[in-house]
């Protein structure tokens, strides 16, 4: 770059040093992934479940529909493509921030789920006109559920998980030279008080490992949130076309959920849906229901059909 042409206006000076890097640090950056990330195929299920399996954890039952809706899952989904957007800026540290806040919205999801938490808070907190609580007033409030206690007690699942939102909140806040932008988001170049940023193999593994971390936790909260999830149902059969919006899924969506929990965690659950009655129960109604006759089905897409007829004609 001359540096004897850089304008005078301060943003217009900036994008002339953002627009020369961003196409570097991605290819870079994707090239490192794709031929020399050691935990590659856990970094794509987790982008794999992301994509495809995230907008279906929420309970779908009106209780809890009423309280949140799909807002928590949904924008923790959100955040988490703005740390994939940052990683490929090489902006590193931003990308933590999103971590961070994908985590919390799973958590304080689920703690506004809780029937024994006032439905009017989490309405309020919903539509913005409450503070979201406090990480460790959710924690703290969710080990009153008995899935959740028992969790603890058998794995210290929710110790770890308030360390590690710790652990994040450090770097977030910069606690001392170590979680710094010179340390995590490193520069070799500054310009009339413009630093700029360089790809650091380094820092984004860092990140990388963080990310398949933080996803992990979320997962194990969906699980022990709503763990009917960790059974394979036969959604297909039972409602064709007419599937739950959300809060059941098929066998090998369960399968990516159980692959995605923290390792430790894995035998606890594993005993809690060999044994938990109301789990049980649904199963059980679920199996019982007929099957769908391709009759029925026949319909279903007969009807879809003519929904999308008379939307185009509304439409035009």
């Amino acid at each position: 770059m001359d540096l004897t042409k850089i304008p005078t206006d301060p943003f217009e000076s900036r994008l002339a040093f953002i627009k020369d890097g961003f196409d570097i640090f991605a290819n870079l950056t994707i090239e490192y992934i794709q031929k020399k990330y050691p935990k590659k195929l856990e970094l794509y299920k987790c982008l794999d479940f992301m994509s495809y399996s995230m907008s279906e954890t929420s309970k779908s039952d009106f209780e809890t529909l009423k309280r949140v809706w799909f807002f928590p899952t949904n924008e923790a989904t959100n955040e988490l493509n703005e740390c994939l957007h940052r990683i490929l800026e090489a902006a590193y540290k931003s990308g933590y921030d999103n971590l961070r806040r994908a985590l919390e919205l799973i958590v304080v999801g689920s703690y506004f789920s809780m029937s024994e938490i006032n439905e009017k808070d989490a309405i309020d907190w919903l539509n913005s006109q409450r503070e979201t609580p406090l990480f460790s007033r959710a924690i703290k409030s969710l080990l009153y559920d008995n899935r959740f206690s028992n969790l603890e007690k058998e794995t210290l699942w929710v110790t770890n998980l308030r360390n590690f939102y710790w652990h994040l909140s450090d770097i977030i806040h910069t606690r001392g030279h170590k979680y710094s932008l010179d340390s995590l988001q490193p520069s070799n170049f500054s310009y009339n008080e413009i630093r700029t940023t360089q790809f650091s193999q380094e820092s984004l593994k860092q990140l990388l490992d963080t990310f398949i971390e933080t996803f992990k936790n979320i997962c194990t909260c969906i699980a022990i949130t709503n763990p009917i999830l960790l059974i394979g149902l036969p959604l297909d059969e039972k409602y064709g076309f007419d599937t739950p919006t959300s809060g059941f899924f098929r066998e090998h969506q369960a399968n990516d959920l159980w692959h995605l929990l923290i390792g430790n965690t894995k035998e606890f659950f594993k005993i809690l849906v060999a044994n938990d009655v109301e789990l049980i129960s649904i199963m059980n109604w679920m199996n019982s229901l007929p099957d769908k006759t391709d009759e029925e089905i026949d319909n279903q897409v007969n009807e879809f059909k003519k929904f999308m007829n008379s939307f185009k004609k509304n439409g035009s």
